[in-house]
C-alpha cells in the first residue's frame, strides 16, 4: 500500500476521533469518518499488549495492508482506523480477510 493512502498526522487522527462512526467484529474494531480529500486513507493499530513480539505485530499489519489494497482505488473520501482484537492471532488468513472485507463493504456503501 502506498504512503498516500496512509493516515499519519496527529491532526487527521484527532479529526477522525471527533467525527467517528464505528463497526465491531470478532477480530477488528473499525472507526471511520469522511474526509475532504476524495480518497480513502487508512491506519492500522496492533497493540503491544495483544502480542509482545514485534515480528508478529508487523506480520499482522502486512496482512491487513494486503487486504486494504483492494479498497485504495475507490473514490470515497473516508479515513479509517483498523484496530486489531486478541482473537485475530488465533485464526487463519482467509477468515481474517473475509471478516475485514465484510466490514469494509458496509463502510463503503
Amino acid at each position: 500500500m502506498k504512503n498516500k493512502y496512509m493516515l499519519k498526522s496527529r491532526k487527521d487522527f484527532d479529526n477522525l476521533f471527533l467525527k467517528k462512526t464505528s463497526y465491531y467484529s470478532s477480530f477488528y474494531i473499525i472507526y471511520y469518518a469522511k474526509n475532504n480529500i476524495g480518497k480513502p486513507r487508512f491506519a492500522i493499530s496492533v497493540s503491544k499488549k495483544l502480542q509482545k513480539k514485534a515480528v508478529i505485530r508487523n506480520i499482522a499489519k502486512r496482512q491487513i495492508k494486503f487486504i486494504l489494497t483492494r479498497f485504495c482505488n475507490l473514490n470515497f473520501g473516508i479515513d479509517i482506523i483498523v484496530i486489531v482484537k486478541p482473537k485475530f492471532f488465533d485464526v487463519d488468513f482467509k477468515t481474517k480477510k473475509c471478516d475485514l472485507e465484510s466490514i469494509l463493504s458496509k463502510v463503503f456503501n
